[in-house]
This record gives structure tokens, sequence and C-alpha cells, in this order.
């Protein structure tokens, strides 16, 4: 599992020092150690709603995600035939 990790400072951090060797990094991982308010875990609507109310109060936040891309469950796929189907958790109404 990758994490992607963003945070209010516009730095973004990809991948997990656990997956570099020694030789890769210059730095120890206690190097890397950053303290942070708040950690937002998962990218989806629900954490991208919580990590923009926090940017909006100034507070510091990471979020972490195992996914590449945001949007959680909410995707769009596209066919050979180029058709979009937009996939994900729907809520329905009976």
């Amino acid at each position: 599992m990758s994490i992607t990790a963003a945070s209010s400072s516009n730095s973004v951090a990809t991948g997990s020092p656990y997956n570099r060797s020694t030789a890769e990094s210059d730095t120890s991982f206690e190097d890397e150690i950053t303290e942070m308010e708040t950690l937002v875990i998962g990218a989806g609507p629900t954490g991208l709603g919580a990590a923009t109310r926090l940017d909006q109060l100034g507070r510091p936040f990471i979020i972490a995600d195992s996914a590449d891309a945001p949007g959680g469950l909410a995707s769009t796929d596209v066919t050979s035939e180029g058709f979009y189907f937009d996939v994900g958790g729907h809520v329905i109404f009976s």
C-alpha cells in the first residue's frame, strides 16, 4: 500500500519512507517525522470535505489515503468504446 499525503501548506509527498532503502536516502527516518495537528484518513468526499474545512480555518493537516487518486468509492470508468460510467457509492431511496 502506498500512501499519498498532502498538507495544507501545499507540500505533497508520495510513497512511504518504508519503501526506500537506506542507500536511497541521505536522511534517517527520524528526520522525516513531521508533527501535525490533524490527520485526515481517506480522500473520499468526507475526507476532502474535512480537509477543506480545516484549510478554511487555517489548521494544519495531512490527508492519507491508500489510493492513487482522490474520490474514495466515487470514480468514472471509461469503456473501450468511449462511454463514461460513474461508479461508486449510491443511495437508492425506496
